[in-house]
């Protein structure tokens, strides 16, 4: 089990997530819900392969380029992205004007429109694509909401990267496996404790797309 970092970096992750569910009792729908829509996202591990990382580890397969981590770390990291802030600041669900949900499926849409012309021959680190998209998905929930939603989901970007950074960060010293699984032609050169500034920018941009989700759906929808 020595080389399976993706799995244990799931279950590092799992544990935090473990943690705020024990601890914040009110946030627990909103932890459930994040991690229910984001778990969706492990399936789009292959389209990361092999531009972004070509992993050297080992891993549980369940199909071609695509692991049962995938799914479990995609999985907690919504509910971890989403509510780090408000753990880590005391704070509730935050008090939005009510948007109607279909503008929260603003990031696939951009990333779709863009992506899939070039398919998976885009000669990009695909991360540049996702964490694009959902950057300016947070843009278009900013502009429905009003300014006032600005400042929270920009601190929760902020909290989860901070929290996210140390904890990967260990990970990234401790596996060789992971370090060589990175692509470094396909990304920028610059780096935070040696790794690639690109895995913070897209776990920011993750996060303050996944911040305000739980409550722009629950908005129109009060039983979630």
């Amino acid at each position: 089990m020595g080389d399976y970092v993706y799995l244990w970096l799931a279950a590092a992750f799992g544990a935090v997530w473990g943690v705020y569910f024990f601890l914040r009792r009110d946030l627990r729908r909103k932890l459930v819900f994040s991690s229910a829509a984001s778990f969706f996202l492990g399936f789009t591990e292959p389209i990361f392969i092999p531009a972004y990382w070509i992993p050297q580890f080992k891993a549980i397969p369940l199909g071609k380029e695509l692991f049962l981590e995938s799914l479990l770390f995609c999985g907690v990291l919504g509910g971890f992205c989403a509510c780090s802030y408000q753990v880590a600041a005391g704070k509730g669900l935050f008090p939005l004007r009510r948007i109607h949900p279909a503008l929260t499926l603003a990031a696939p849409a951009v990333f779709l429109l863009v992506y899939l012309p070039g398919g998976t021959e885009v000669p990009v680190n695909i991360a540049y694509f996702s964490g694009g998209a959902m950057a300016l998905g947070t843009g278009t929930l900013i502009g429905a909401l009003g300014r006032e939603a600005a400042r929270p989901i920009l601190l929760t970007g902020l909290a989860a990267t901070l929290i996210y950074g140390a904890i990967y960060s260990v990970f990234w010293a401790a596996f060789p496996s992971l370090r060589a699984s990175y692509q470094f032609v396909n990304f920028s050169g610059l780096a935070i404790a040696a790794i690639p500034v690109e895995e913070f920018v897209w776990i920011a941009a993750f996060a303050i797309y996944w911040a305000p989700l739980y409550e722009i759906w629950r908005g129109r929808f009060p039983r979630l």
